[in-house]
Order: C-alpha cells, then structure tokens, then sequence
C-alpha cells in the first residue's frame, strides 16, 4: 500500500511537470523506482514482477526511439517505474485506459480544430487518471 501512495503521488506531481514543461523530473521518479523495486523485491518477495511490469516502460523506451520521440522518454520511464511498483496486470490496464483516454482526447482536440495532428498532448494526466481508475477497481472488486 505505501508503494501505491508513492506511484499516485509521483504520477500526480509528473502529470503537472508533464502539463507544463513538457518533460519529467527524473529524480522523484528513479526514486519511487528504486521503492517499488526493494519493495517488490526484499519485502513483499515478488523480484519477478517488476521484471515483467517493466517490459511496457522498456517497450515505449524502444517507440521512442523508433519514433524520434513522437512518443517521449518519460512515458516510458514513467511506465518502468509503474512495472517496478505494481503488478504487471495493473500496468497493462493503466497502458490500455491511458492509451484510449488519450486517442479519444486528441480525436476530439483535432475534430474541434484545438490542435493539429503534430502537436503532442500531454500523457502523463492520463496516466495518472488511469492508474487512479484502476486502484478504484482494484478496490471494489475485492
């Protein structure tokens, strides 16, 4: 449970860095990294876990690259900091929901004629939006 209060607060604080300069804070970020990590490794006896959350960070790492950053470094940092902190399932629902949120928003900004199909939005608020989403669920399902 404090891992999952770290992730909501690092994703609350780099959804505001994310909204006004367009990058991440590294440092809070490895921080809540290495947490999820000794966490998951140490105490909680889950090493395997963060491996296999990590790969979706590692993946938008690689589009990044692929993409000269139409997808940016720190999603996929954010995502790798997610896998270390949470079960791989959470990170494939919040990949999914952020995913959908996003399209669905920069649809609706392009339709509207608010941006063009070549300004980025900022991901990280979807993120966060969809990591919250899930912790609800997580909750009420049992």
């Amino acid at each position: 449970m404090p891992v999952n209060i770290a992730v909501l607060i690092l994703l609350l604080y780099e959804s505001v860095v994310d909204i006004i300069k367009r990058r991440i804070n590294i440092i809070p970020a490895a921080a809540v990294g290495v947490l999820g990590m000794i966490m998951n490794g140490f105490v909680y006896k889950r090493p395997v876990w963060w491996f296999a959350g990590m790969t979706a960070g590692v993946m938008l790492i690689l589009a990044a690259f692929i993409s000269r950053e139409k997808i940016g470094y720190g999603d996929g940092i954010i995502f790798l900091v997610l896998g270390a902190c949470v079960e791989p399932s959470v990170v494939l629902w919040v990949l999914w929901i952020s995913m959908l949120a996003a399209g669905i928003m920069g649809g609706i900004l392009i339709i509207g004629g608010k941006r063009g199909r070549e300004k980025p939005i900022p991901y990280i608020p979807f993120v966060a939006s969809a990591y919250m989403l899930t912790c609800v669920l997580q909750m009420t399902a049992g």
